[in-house]
């Protein structure tokens, strides 16, 4: 078994990560990250091409079937896809797995250096 973790790394099929994992002989594949993959689905057909060779078929063929021309942010065919993904994916936002993250407040100091520090 193969545990990734920060999976987001490995969405881009022409990284060393990715080639990596893809080249690992497993049984099974854990892929586990927080980050959103929204931004390029072809950056989830990657990710799940890793975990599953096959299930969306080939790069050229997922693209005629899911992404709309001009956009690769947004899926055709959605119902379909989400039916794909369900077979392989599980995704938890924080409103399902109700965490209630406490608001983040930055607040930058500015310190002088002591004489050593300098």
């Amino acid at each position: 078994m193969v545990i990734i973790d920060e999976a987001h790394h490995s969405k881009n099929r022409n990284t060393l990560n990715w080639k990596l994992a893809n080249t690992l002989k497993k049984r099974f594949l854990l892929l586990l990250t927080a980050t959103p993959v929204e931004n390029n689905l072809m950056e989830l057909y990657n990710l799940i091409t890793l975990l599953k060779p096959g299930q969306l078929k080939t790069a050229s063929a997922f693209k005629e079937e899911f992404i709309t021309r001009g956009d690769p942010t947004d899926p055709k065919n959605r119902a379909r896809l989400r039916e794909l993904l369900n077979q392989v994916m599980i995704r938890n936002t924080r409103a399902v797995a109700n965490i209630h993250i406490p608001p983040r407040f930055a607040e930058t100091i500015r310190i002088q250096p002591t004489r050593a520090e300098s």
